[in-house]
């Protein structure tokens, strides 16, 4: 199953893989102690980039004061796609 990679590197880090998009327009602050990170991702984790800075910002809180150099969400593509509904009459008939 494919998945997306996505990593919150401490200022000042280096990310785990090369060739990561490093996306500088959304530091990660910790809350309590202003540890400060910021977020690169491949290709398919571009598509959750939003979603992916909450994630972290919360992990980042969470393990305060205990902040490591690298944080590694590994996510499943199936994550950026969204069940599309048909649409029906409201009489449950078409046409």
């Amino acid at each position: 199953m494919p998945r997306m990679h996505i990593e919150a590197v401490k200022r000042g880090g280096v990310p785990s893989k090369p060739g990561l998009i490093h996306d500088s327009s959304r530091p990660i602050t910790c809350a309590e102690c202003d540890a400060s990170y910021h977020l690169y991702y491949d290709r398919e984790g571009q598509i959750r980039s939003t979603l992916s800075s909450i994630l972290t910002a919360e992990i980042i809180n969470a393990r305060h004061p205990d902040h490591e150099e690298r944080i590694t969400l590994d996510l499943p593509v199936e994550m950026r796609e969204t069940p599309k509904k048909k649409s029906r009459s409201p009489l449950g008939r078409t046409g």
